[in-house]
């Protein structure tokens, strides 16, 4: 027996030791890089949603800012509407007065002129001035149904805007990081797992 036969036999055998090394080595290189770009994967997905969650929260901002200047607008109207209500209803009581003044006036003067006096004139005075009182009163009365109805149209707005506020701002979705971790960690797992696993086989 030749002395180089076990010489040539131990050469292949570090040979195919160190081409299975390398192979292993490659193997689980290949592994670790599609672990890393899973993980890359999973970390741009997250930055991905966590930007979309800011567009969407920035777009709900202005939104309800809109939805504020809105019912901003709305209730200044009814105010300015219940203040134009309440001067003209102070204009025409303040007219139904001097109205009956100078219809008492008038009948008073027609009177004295035609000699008439006493009882008479008192009551044509008087009526004059229950009617000048009736119609105010009835003029008060409007103003009161007028006032509530301004001030049930302002709780009703304010409702409304409240809604509307709700749905606006409605939760939004949040990204879990620790999902995302947990994801990334899985995958190194199981990218790991699988090098050793074919290390073993590739050994035994």
């Amino acid at each position: 027996m030749c002395w180089f036969v076990p010489l040539g036999a131990a050469m292949m055998g570090s040979t195919t030791a160190a081409v299975t090394a390398a192979g292993t080595a490659s193997t689980a290189a290949a592994i670790g890089a599609m672990t890393t770009l899973s993980g890359l994967s999973t970390a741009m997905s997250f930055a991905g949603q966590r930007q979309q969650v800011r567009a969407q929260q920035q777009m709900q901002n202005i939104a309800s800012e809109q939805e504020r200047q809105r019912f901003f607008r709305e209730q200044t109207a009814i105010r300015r509407q219940e203040a134009q209500q309440e001067q003209a209803a102070a204009e025409e009581s303040l007219a139904i007065q001097l109205r009956a003044q100078q219809a008492v006036a008038t009948a008073q003067t027609a009177a004295g002129e035609a000699g008439v006096t006493g009882t008479a004139v008192n009551e044509l005075v008087n009526s004059y001035f229950q009617q000048a009182g009736d119609y105010r009163r009835q003029l008060f009365m409007e103003r009161g149904f007028q006032r509530e109805a301004s001030q049930q149209a302002g709780v009703e707005a304010g409702f409304r805007t409240q809604m509307e506020q709700t749905r606006i701002n409605r939760p939004i979705s949040q990204p879990s990081l620790l999902e995302g971790a947990v994801n990334i960690a899985a995958s190194a797992y199981g990218g790991a797992a699988q090098g050793a696993q074919f290390a073993a086989l590739r050994e035994g």
